[in-house]
């Protein structure tokens, strides 16, 4: 497994990361590394894994809910919560606001 491979892993498999966390060397010796290799990624910035893995893990929730959320019909957006209908900006549409 390359450097970069078990890297983006540890960024998004917690379990593995905890693991990682608790035996640096150990872990990375388990993923396939020599010790050489095991103890330069021990020095990882440790504050600086969590905060990337936690950032990726939101992106990806924000991904999943964009993939999810309804879309409006015909590719019209949504007018802003609250707004009434003649609040919306319809000059075509009988009743609805010219501005």
């Amino acid at each position: 497994m390359s450097i970069e491979a078990f890297l983006a892993r540890l960024y998004v498999d917690s379990e593995l990361r905890a693991r990682f966390l608790a035996d640096p060397a150990g872990e990375a010796r388990r993923a396939g590394f020599d010790d050489a290799t095991a103890e330069k990624l021990a020095s990882i910035d440790r504050t600086g894994l969590e905060m990337a893995a936690a950032s990726f893990e939101r992106k990806r929730d924000a991904k999943r809910r964009e993939r999810t959320a309804p879309h409006p019909p015909f590719g019209h957006p949504l007018p802003a919560s609250g707004a009434r209908g003649n609040d919306v900006n319809l000059p075509h549409v009988r009743g609805g606001a010219t501005t």
